[in-house]
């Protein structure tokens, strides 16, 4: 089309966001192992608010990531648990 000298419209757009690098890690009391910390990233919207209304919507999205990344961990203990006990021999 450029080529031929027609006219054309190019759109896009782009959402820019908040990234925080997070490293989440047991604490030694808990897990004696020496295993590295998991890095992660958290996104939120919100990059055009103010600084102080970008930390406001950060802080749910940073909520709504450990609540969930809890809820892994319970599901994961649970399944150990189950795998566990189902191992062990019954008298």
């Amino acid at each position: 089309m450029a080529s031929a000298g027609a006219e054309f419209f190019l759109f896009f757009y782009y959402f820019p966001d908040v990234r925080s690098m997070t490293e989440v890690s047991l604490s030694q009391d808990i897990d004696a192992s020496a295993a590295k910390p998991l890095g992660m990233i958290l996104a939120s919207p919100g990059f055009l608010k103010s600084p102080g209304r970008q930390v406001n919507k950060h802080v749910i999205y940073f909520d709504k990531f450990l609540n969930k990344l809890i809820r892994q961990l319970s599901k994961e203990y649970v399944k150990k648990k189950a795998t566990v006990s189902s191992s062990l021999p019954v008298n």
